[in-house]
């Protein structure tokens, strides 16, 4: 029979977060079924006008035990080099702690 780790539940948890806040601020959004890159695509409108640009999302769902600290409104992780190198080359990047509703962001540089 199949199973489903915990890090796939949460990641769907924080895909949900990320979406109904992006969704409250006014974007159209699209989840992907990709499993390797960008999980949505933000469609900005404005005035009711939507834009005929994309704004392309990485949603990283993480525990609260995951976090090495929090200090000023910052998000310390710790990660292996190479998902940090594919975070790099991803577009954007979004947390969110699936305990506490939080939603940090990123835009991550080598």
């Amino acid at each position: 029979m199949p199973k489903r780790p915990k890090s796939h539940r949460l990641g769907a948890i924080a895909v949900s977060h990320a979406r109904l806040l992006f969704e409250k601020a006014g974007f159209a959004c699209d989840i992907t079924n990709a499993d390797y890159g960008e999980d949505l695509i933000l469609i900005p409108s404005l005035e009711d006008f939507v834009d005929p640009f994309r704004i392309y999302i990485k949603v990283k769902g993480i525990e609260k035990t995951q976090a090495l600290s929090r200090n000023h409104g910052r998000l310390i992780l710790r990660l292996k080099k190479e998902h940090l190198i594919k975070w790099v080359r991803s577009p954007e990047l979004v947390v969110v702690l699936e305990e506490t509703g939080q939603i940090f962001y990123s835009i991550p540089a080598a």
